[in-house]
């Protein structure tokens, strides 16, 4: 059965609630810890109506779906994809090449930039790739092979074009397209303010184990409720690496500058969709359309997600200096993301008194609504994660790993919080700690978000190859 998704926006019904939760926990927290002081009271406030505003702007995002006239505008434009290479299974390029191929709106032009690996020679992929193509000549496919730059010069060789591109998409070596990704990233580009858009990452090996399973959760939470607020703003702050779009015109203006980003005088080599996004908002509006889906492979073990997750955090504190500095104080951007710090501080000074102070100093633990306020926001802040609807995961494994909200609070609230001071203390360390091996592939016998399998892949590039191998170059 061919896998699908889709953005199941009937179910809104589950944000409403959720926002109905959250009033009833404010209150009564708010009637519970006023007799505290006004101080905390006013925290607790604070915490909760950033939650509420989020959700009520969540409840009313709505995916880009333009008129004909714009469709036929959009089909002109020309799209140009990136993907850089490093170290990645040769398996799973051929799985992404398969999925590009396989989509209902072509790109113009394929670039593959191989940033020289040294565990493997991609001379078979290559050729399969190419005799692939051979089927779509329509479609531009080049493979290059650089020196070892780093993700940003890969990138930089699609986006010097000589000015060809009108739309640059940015895709990572292990991200499996959706059938519709492509035409459904472009449509908001028939708003000519928009700058980029957001694609929705969904984790393609979620069933792999329970960390791959809470990854899957808080990632899509985090997509189709705090960046679909930003989205409804115009101001998402950071795109995913896995499939983002941008204006061609703002990529090339400011590639310079993004190829010799430096922090106190360190260069920087990660971080580069939040950059990307941050040039495209001081260019327009900054989207998300929910409906482009991607699917990435995630860490199946804790090294790797550590790893993983202190790289996105060192970025995330980085690229906060720049969006302080650089964004207008008039705009939703700005105060989004100042917004979104103070909460965070908030947040983690209540989690400090509710779960060190109170118990060790005063020897007060939480009573019962320190427990049940908790689970409620656990699952109210969750609720946007059943939005999405994939047909490779039935309704009662999409529900258990619902009810598994409260372990990835408490995950986040215990490892990653901590984590995340770590990153920022350790900031300065901006090494990309490039792949020297494979630690999580694609292919696995698990159907892709394509519907492309590894072997359907394979046959597909096989038979291209026994047709024209020969007179493609």
């Amino acid at each position: 059965m061919t896998p699908t998704v889709r953005f199941a926006g009937g179910r809104r019904w589950a944000l409403s609630v959720a926002s109905a939760a959250i009033v009833a926990v404010w209150v009564l927290r708010h009637a519970e810890l006023a007799e505290h002081g006004a101080v905390l009271a006013g925290a607790w406030m604070l915490f909760l109506a950033f939650l509420v505003w989020h959700l009520a702007l969540a409840w009313t995002a709505r995916p880009v779906d333009g008129t004909l006239r714009q469709q036929r505008s959009l089909d002109k434009l020309f799209v140009t994809v990136s993907v850089p290479v490093y170290n990645e299974d040769p398996d799973t390029v051929r799985l992404v090449a398969a999925a590009l191929f396989a989509q209902e709106r072509l790109p113009d032009r394929i670039q593959f930039v191989d940033d020289g690996s040294p565990q493997y020679d991609y001379a078979d992929v290559v050729l399969e790739i190419h005799s692939l193509a051979a089927f779509y000549p329509q479609v531009d496919v080049i493979w290059t092979r650089v020196s070892n730059g780093g993700k940003r010069h890969a990138q930089a060789v699609a986006f010097n074009d000589g000015g060809q591109a009108d739309v640059f998409v940015t895709l990572d070596s292990d991200s499996v397209l959706d059938p519709a990704a492509i035409r459904e990233g472009l449509k908001p580009f028939a708003d000519p303010e928009v700058a980029s858009v957001a694609a929705t990452v969904l984790t393609y090996n979620s069933a792999r184990n329970i960390l791959t399973g809470l990854t899957e959760l808080w990632m899509t939470t985090f997509q189709v409720f705090i960046r679909a607020a930003w989205s409804q703003l115009g101001c998402v702050l950071v795109n995913s690496g896995g499939l983002a779009f941008y204006r061609a015109g703002v990529v090339r203006g400011v590639v310079p500058a993004y190829l010799s980003e430096t922090f106190f005088g360190t260069p920087v080599k990660f971080s580069d969709d939040s950059l990307l996004t941050l040039y495209a908002h001081l260019s327009g509006k900054t989207v998300q359309q929910p409906t482009s889906f991607v699917f990435t492979v995630m860490p199946e073990k804790l090294s790797h997600h550590f790893r993983q997750q202190l790289r996105w955090m060192r970025g995330s504190f980085i690229r906060a200096w720049w969006r302080l500095k650089y964004l207008p104080l008039r705009s939703f951007a700005y105060w989004e993301h100042l917004a979104m710090w103070v909460t965070f501080a908030v947040a983690t000074t209540m989690f400090t008194d509710a779960f060190l102070i109170d118990p060790i100093v005063d020897g007060h633990f939480p009573g019962w609504t320190g427990i049940t306020v908790p689970l409620v926001l656990a699952y109210a802040t969750a609720s946007p994660y059943l939005l999405i609807s994939r047909s490779d995961q039935s309704t009662a494994r999409q529900a258990a790993t619902f009810l598994c909200a409260p372990l990835a609070a408490v995950w986040m609230l215990f490892v990653l919080r901590p984590l995340r001071l770590y990153a920022m203390v350790t900031c300065r360390k901006t090494g990309w700690g490039t792949r020297q091996r494979v630690e999580v592939s694609a292919v696995s016998g698990v159907t892709a978000a394509s519907g492309v399998t590894a072997a359907t892949a394979a046959s597909a590039v096989t038979a291209a190859s026994a047709v024209s191998a020969v007179s493609v170059p």
